[in-house]
């Protein structure tokens, strides 16, 4: 990328509605609107099938603040999900540990840091994150749920997450040699559309045999197969959790300017392997999708070794394989 690309990215954060949007995120960080009306658990079935899911599973409700519960009522059994995703990096840290005392982890766009404060808990240490936010509630929720010293945070975007910051600031030294793994967690879609650049933006902080992982909401070319997938998530789930006006709000608001940030999923693969040579598709729930990327063979084979199995039940999934690799 060019250095006038990247400053594209970071003007990309000047716009009106990334403001707006903030003053949206602050709200419901506050609990003032979109309050989910009971609380959710992961699927006791699910949870039993593996002898740790249940006691990371029980973790992560303890690490979640305002903002993650309201994530989790708002995404079909995206909370399975990062269990999944979680106890699995805790398992690949491990794999690691031959060679290096701890394994780094950056995420993009998980509030208060409940993903991260997590994983870093559940390995005691072998896994050290870093989280960003731009909203103050979000910072208060981190260090008032924050229990160890493995996980720091960042008030501000993740435009602010450079090498040249890595290398400045002392209280990320952790980090200054990059990332083992970075997670783009629903941040990309919230800006803009420019998918390579956000990438290649992040991916300078990514070690040469790291691990990317994406979760993005995508669009369809067939408006009506979207709006299916949509009607589905809000029936069938978020109508557990929010009033019909407060789905509707949502949608005509937050969602609405959100769509606009949205990719497809053969344009987001592309801006995907322009730096990776390794793309799995690794989870799908309604319209929201994960995929994991790499340049280095062995560290993505060590992934999905490790890699638990997904709960997504009908009607909810919408792919036949998951696991599995997307060929160029």
């Amino acid at each position: 990328m060019l250095k006038s690309d990247y400053q594209q990215v970071r003007d990309m954060w000047l716009s009106p509605h990334i403001k707006q949007l903030y003053n949206h995120f602050d709200e419901i960080a506050k609990g003032v609107n979109q309050v989910p009306k009971q609380p959710v658990f992961g699927n006791p079935d699910y949870l039993s099938q593996d002898s740790e899911l249940a006691s990371y599973h029980n973790l992560l409700k303890q690490n979640m603040g305002t903002f993650a519960q309201h994530t989790c009522t708002s995404i079909p059994f995206i909370l399975e999900k990062r269990c999944r995703m979680g106890l699995t990096l805790c398992r690949f840290a491990k794999t690691k540990q031959e060679n290096q005392d701890y394994v780094t982890f950056y995420e993009l766009g998980s509030p208060d840091g409940a993903e991260a404060r997590t994983m870093a808990e559940y390995s005691g240490g072998l896994i050290r994150t870093l989280t960003d936010s731009p909203s103050r509630m979000n910072e208060i929720a981190f260090y008032q749920l924050s229990r160890h010293n493995y996980s720091k945070f960042n008030f501000g975007p993740y435009i602010e997450i450079t090498p040249e910051l890595l290398a400045s600031n002392q209280d990320f030294k952790l980090f200054n040699s990059g990332f083992d793994i970075i997670h783009t967690n629903l941040m990309f879609q919230f800006v803009s559309s420019e998918r390579e650049k956000q990438i290649g933006y992040v991916f300078r902080v990514l070690k040469k045999d790291g691990l990317m992982i994406f979760t993005e909401k995508i669009n369809h070319a067939d408006p009506e197969e979207y709006k299916k997938r949509e009607a589905i998530k809000d029936e069938l789930f978020k109508s557990k959790y929010f009033s019909h006006e407060e789905i509707e709000w949502k949608n005509s608001s937050i969602l609405k300017d959100m769509a606009n940030g949205q990719v497809d999923l053969e344009t987001l693969i592309k801006a995907i392997r322009k730096y990776f040579k390794y793309v799995y598709l690794t989870w799908n729930s309604t319209n929201f999708y994960e995929f994991i990327a790499s340049n280095d063979e062995t560290s993505i084979a060590q992934y999905l070794s490790q890699l638990i199995p997904p709960y997504i039940p009908q009607p909810f999934c919408f792919e036949e394989k998951i696991p599995r690799e997307l060929c160029p």
